[in-house]
């Protein structure tokens, strides 16, 4: 075989190697419990190898873990995805390590190897410090892509000693070796052969296939496509009579076509197409049944072209119309007015609820006597939206823009769409905005490119609330030579808001602070820079100050956030402490509580209307974060609002854990007793909702006799609110609750999306 022939078939996905004499081959050790004579040697399945991951099973392994599956609960799906992918590719590399190390099962060792040969893994190295290396391995082997096409002595070094000594041998992938004996072209993806033992030989996971006889026909890896699709000799059959089979109407067009050859015959009960197998039997098929009358109905016949497979349908769907409003992307009900906002809400409520009734009543629970509210307004149903993220891209005329992805053209590039008509969004965001947009028409970085990961520019984040507006840029990470360049670029951003601000010239928006931040991938750490301004901006909510960092969580709708607040008050019964006995207390519980928002503004109104009853230590407050930078927020929010420690307390931990020890965890004086405290619990989880074991938490606390459930999407609540009121069993120990009452309150005008406040008793 000259080096021409080689070179072809290494394109092919094939390599050349020297040949073994046969009774080397037959020496050869393979899977003997799995090899009968006369068959081919039966494949062993590896677990990961050569499969991608999916984010289904990623995520369902994560939960299968008491602490991982919590967490995972607990963040947002944007960063639940970049964990599932992270994972993805994890094991990816560890599967190929797998491979190159000729193992059946993946173990903790080759997880370690793919650490140390993986840069992009290197931060996991300290947890498996004490995991030894597999052995027999190369030390590059999962750094490397594990393909059919990988030469094998690269992981078996004896393999390569013995075929140096003999020619003409062609090594292929399982998956590479086709039929050729069918000479009829068909549609699809070419069949596998059936190898018989005489065809090829096994050896470590690869089938060893002699090269063809010189002069002979080469065999064929990959079959040519037709020249002509069999799609444009399709035909379109419609207005059939109703109640036809598929094998009423494959016998009727046997039939009617005099015997002509069709090659398939798709119906829907509407529509039936018909592939034929030339151009004269089309033509002769329309003639024939054109206008026929079959059980009353005239039909309609007529050719159509070529039908997209399901690959190019998907990319058909994911077109994008560059003419479209961003105002129908991003608030979809900004055509309406705002009473037909509430009212299409209202009915979308019943409609979660029925269905919620629906999931109580297969479970025996009865739901008939849960009383749905009309929804809540928001104060403002316009320049309400207190936090924003445009990406930077190009627009429909290829001019940067800084604003919403409107979608992806047939080639995958994305298009941002403009924000100035949006009419949710501030003018002060607006505003800040175009400025910015403007400096990154005129600087010399380029915009980041997704396709090829090169670039400068990403995104820009605006927090605008009432008072103080922050705004974070984020971009691409650079090689170190251009920090001086970098450097100067922050200072020019913060030139544009802060250089004039004492004459006034640039007063058409307003800057409180500036933060930068450099990400790469979707799975890294977020940090954060401060460049100018204050290190912090501040929110105040029912006379509740709330102070708040790049990352902190809070309320998109600050306006919409004090009616929210104040029906949780309401349904918790907190201002109803004043009227408990003397023997008794009140023990406000905040789950999931965040930075403390919900609770701290509610517990404050409390305080500075009964002064008396911070004093008395007759009320509690506890919150329960499994984030301790929330925690941290939580507590530096009480020390500016001058809650006292000795009545409040925060405590960074799984909500199960501590639930367990209640009393180690109450504030300096508050004495818990299931006799004699109340416990009002406040849950507001993410919006996917939490995992069983904080719900099964929550039903063993004897003492908690009401809860209120905050959810931003009702939908995805179903399944809490279901497992809270399901009957005492094994896994759901602790008396049932009952829902009351449901509060929709308009939290996102001018979109599809409302929140729910549910109280649940038991007693």
């Amino acid at each position: 075989m000259d080096s021409n022939s080689t070179a072809s078939n290494n394109s092919e996905g094939i390599f050349a190697v020297p040949q073994l004499p046969s009774n080397m081959l037959t020496s050869i050790p393979g899977p003997s419990s799995d090899t009968q004579p006369g068959l081919a040697p039966r494949i062993r399945k590896r677990k990961f190898g050569g499969a991608k991951i999916q984010p289904s099973r990623v995520k369902k392994v994560m939960q299968s873990d008491e602490d991982i599956g919590r967490m995972m609960a607990s963040v947002p799906v944007a960063i639940g995805r970049a964990m599932e992918h992270f994972c993805e590719k994890f094991l990816e590399a560890t599967s190929r390590c797998v491979n190159a190390s000729s193992s059946r099962t993946m173990n903790p060792s080759h997880m370690k190897h793919a650490i140390l040969v993986n840069p992009q893994f290197q931060f996991l190295s300290n947890i498996m410090k004490d995991i030894p290396i597999p052995k027999n391995i190369d030390s590059n082997a999962a750094s490397v892509p594990c393909s059919p096409t990988t030469p094998i002595a690269q992981f078996h070094p004896q393999f390569q000693q013995d075929i140096q000594q003999n020619t003409n041998l062609i090594v292929t992938s399982p998956t590479d070796v086709t039929d050729s004996n069918n000479s009829k072209p068909k549609r699809g993806r070419p069949k596998k052969m059936k190898l018989n033992s005489t065809d090829c030989n096994y050896m470590n996971g690869i089938f060893v296939q002699p090269s063809p006889i010189e002069g002979s026909t080469s065999q064929i890896i990959m079959k040519e496509d037709n020249n002509q699709s069999e799609e444009s000799f399709r035909i379109k059959i419609m207005r059939l009579p109703p109640f036809m089979g598929h094998g009423q109407i494959k016998k009727l067009m046997t039939s009617k076509l005099n015997g002509m050859e069709f090659r398939k015959l798709k119906y829907n009960k509407k529509v039936c197409y018909l592939s034929l197998t030339n151009e004269e039997d089309v033509e002769k098929a329309l003639q024939i049944l054109d206008k026929m009358v079959i059980k009353g109905n005239q039909i309609e016949v007529s050719r159509t072209g070529e039908v997209p497979d399901s690959r190019k349908v998907i990319k058909e769907k994911a077109g994008f119309d560059p003419n479209v409003d961003v105002r129908d992307i991003v608030t979809p009900l900004h055509n309406l007015s705002y009473e037909e906002q509430l009212e299409k809400k209202n009915e979308a409520s019943k409609g979660v609820l029925k269905t919620l009734i629906s999931n109580l009543n297969k479970l025996e629970v009865d739901g008939t006597n849960i009383k749905l509210e009309n929804i809540l307004p928001s104060p403002k149903s316009e320049e309400y939206r207190n936090k924003n993220e445009f990406n930077i891209g190009y627009d429909k005329d290829s001019n940067p823009c800084i604003g919403y992805t409107g979608g992806r053209y047939m080639d995958g590039k994305r298009i941002q769409l403009p924000i100035y008509t949006c009419t949710h969004l501030t003018s002060n965001t607006k505003a800040i905005v175009k400025i910015l947009e403007d400096y990154v028409k005129n600087s010399d970085m380029p915009i980041f490119n997704e396709m090829t990961n090169e670039g400068f520019w990403k995104m820009i984040t605006v927090r605008d609330f009432i008072q103080d507006t922050m705004i974070t840029v984020t971009t691409y990470p650079q090689p170190p030579e251009m920090d001086e360049k970098i450097n100067k670029i922050k200072q020019d951003i913060a030139d544009l808001f802060f250089k004039n601000i004492k004459d006034f010239k640039n007063q058409n928006s307003h800057v409180s602070s500036i933060y930068w931040q450099v990400h790469k991938d979707s799975f890294d750490p977020k940090i954060y820079t401060h460049v100018a301004g204050t290190p912090y901006v501040y929110e105040t909510i029912l006379n509740t100050r709330f102070r708040l960092g790049p990352a902190s969580f809070f309320q998109t709708n600050s306006y919409g956030a004090n009616v929210l607040f104040k029906t949780i008050a309401d349904f918790a019964g907190a201002t109803k402490v004043v009227d408990l006995p003397d023997d008794r207390n009140f023990l406000f519980l905040d789950i999931c509580c965040g930075a403390g928002a919900i609770s701290l503004a509610i517990y404050n109104q409390i305080i500075k209307k009964y002064p008396k009853i911070g004093k008395s230590q007759k009320m509690a407050l506890v919150g329960v974060e499994i984030v301790p930078e929330a925690i941290n927020d939580a507590i530096k929010n009480a020390h500016e609002n001058a809650i006292d420690e000795k009545i409040c307390k925060f405590v960074a931990g799984s909500a199960e854990t501590i639930f367990k020890c209640m009393s180690k965890y109450m504030p300096e004086g508050f004495i818990l007793s299931n006799e004699s405290t109340d416990i009002v619990g406040v849950l507001d989880p993410p919006r996917a909702g939490i995992n069983d074991s904080v719900i099964i938490s929550i039903r063993k606390l004897v003492s908690m006799k009401r809860l209120v459930y905050v959810s931003c999407d009702p939908k995805a609540a179903s399944k809490n609110l279901v497992d809270l009121c399901r009957d005492t069993s094994n896994k759901f120990e602790g008396l049932p609750f009952e829902i009351k009452t449901i509060q929709p309150v308009d939290m996102f005008p001018q979109t599809n999306h409302f929140e729910w406040v549910i109280l649940l008793e038991r007693n």
